[in-house]
């Protein structure tokens, strides 16, 4: 889905950070993060039928993290204190254990499109918390906030389309929308508190920790710990944890490194399309006129807020 995680903040704007590797595969890894974040959104859609949304977001990432720390402590790259470690990405595994919960409850009642859609404003929430931050030098720009009232009114409109059950979605719209907002003030949380930390442990880390809180709190909540005697379900699983929380992730990186960070955030655009083309495919899932509409507001605004970050970082660059 769409992400605009911390690190793009902290890297510099200008020209792309080009290495030996090919070009083709910089763009191959732009499409793995651009589809596989998208066609998350139907895939969570499909297993909250099947799993608690609680235990869905924390399997995921317990096997996931599983994974990541398994090859690190084979390869001996794990922290030599995982306890001081683990205390400095507390920040960003909060965001992620508060935000996914919140999706997976979303994704219950709102479609795989209209719900990417909304996930899509997380770029506007980062500059938002960023410039509202205590103590910050910035102050809410023109266009931020010219910004902010366009995805406003694309969430307006998008609210009264009916493709997927009008009205009983306001709930599942807000909680995605909580989703978007606590996942950017973790990401401003974490890029001011650094830790320090390569990509791939800090991801392995904030998984596991987020895991072990979703789990306890499914488990305190009273969800039924469900276990599908069906392959869908585990498929569905498998996709979340292998495209999603690895392949994507990786490619994720990868691209930070080879392309400019004007063109990583592309992929925010994207995610809505290829969510909303596999809830068609994979769902059935059917989009009205009011979608299309809501799209261009609610991206558009996107652009608005990214195009104003880009003039400030450029001109923080200049003057330095």
């Amino acid at each position: 889905m769409a992400r605009l995680p911390q690190e793009l903040r902290a890297l510099p704007p200008g020209p792309s950070r080009q290495s030996s590797s090919p070009r083709w595969l910089a763009w191959t890894a732009f499409a793995s993060v651009s589809v596989f974040w998208g066609t998350t959104a139907p895939a969570i859609r499909y297993a909250v039928g099947y799993f608690p949304p609680l235990e869905l977001a924390g399997l995921r990432f317990a096997i996931a993290s599983f994974v990541i720390l398994s090859a690190l402590a084979l390869l001996r790259r794990l922290p030599q204190s995982l306890g001081r470690a683990c205390r400095s990405v507390v920040p960003g595994a909060a965001a992620l254990a508060l935000s996914n919960a919140l999706v997976t409850f979303g994704f219950q009642r709102v479609q795989s499109g209209p719900g990417a859609l909304l996930l899509a404003t997380t770029a506007m929430n980062i500059a938002l918390w960023d410039a509202l931050w205590p103590g910050s030098p910035r102050l809410p720009s023109p266009s931020l906030g010219l910004g902010l009232l366009l995805g406003l009114l694309g969430v307006v409109v998008l609210l009264g389309d009916r493709a997927g059950g009008g009205h009983s979605d306001v709930l599942g719209y807000a909680l995605l929308l909580a989703s978007s907002m606590s996942w950017g003030l973790g990401s401003v949380w974490q890029a001011r508190r650094p830790s320090g930390l390569d990509a791939i442990t800090t991801s392995g880390l904030q998984m596991a920790m987020a895991s072990a809180a979703l789990l306890l709190t499914s488990l305190l909540s009273g969800e039924t710990f469900a276990w599908p005697h069906t392959l869908g379900p585990w498929a569905a699983m498998g996709f979340l944890v292998v495209t999603g929380s690895l392949i994507a992730f990786v490619a994720y990186h990868y691209i930070l490194a080879h392309l400019s960070t004007a063109l990583v955030g592309l992929y925010t655009y994207l995610n809505p399309l290829a969510a909303t083309l596999a809830g068609a495919a994979c769902l059935g899932e059917r989009v009205g006129p009011r979608f299309f509409a809501a799209a261009s507001l609610i991206l558009g605004a996107v652009a608005l807020v990214q195009l104003s970050e880009r003039r400030r970082r450029a001109a923080v660059s200049s003057n330095g």
